[in-house]
């Protein structure tokens, strides 16, 4: 059986192009972090749906997400004044 080695890097090439999709700039995302969000690592919670309950828990939360990731239900936010 023959091995293989599959090597990963999450390094943003020098050349890549700008951000075009990411949950720090879609109208639905929350984070506490939002007015120091330098580093896109942080993360947040998307609140697109409502909270969901975990089996009988009677508190709510939503999505965790980074603030990098993005989903196919991404609209940009407003424009900040």
């Amino acid at each position: 059986m023959k091995t293989r080695t599959l090597t990963v890097s999450f390094e943003k090439p020098q050349d890549a192009a700008p951000i075009e999709r990411a949950c720090f700039l879609c109208r639905f995302w929350y984070s506490p972090f939002d007015a120091i969000l330098d580093d896109v690592s942080a993360d947040g919670e998307c609140r697109r749906r409502p909270p969901y309950r975990r089996n009988d828990d009677r508190a709510g939360f939503w999505v965790t997400t980074l603030a990098d990731d993005w989903c196919g239900e991404f609209k940009r936010q407003a424009a900040k004044p």
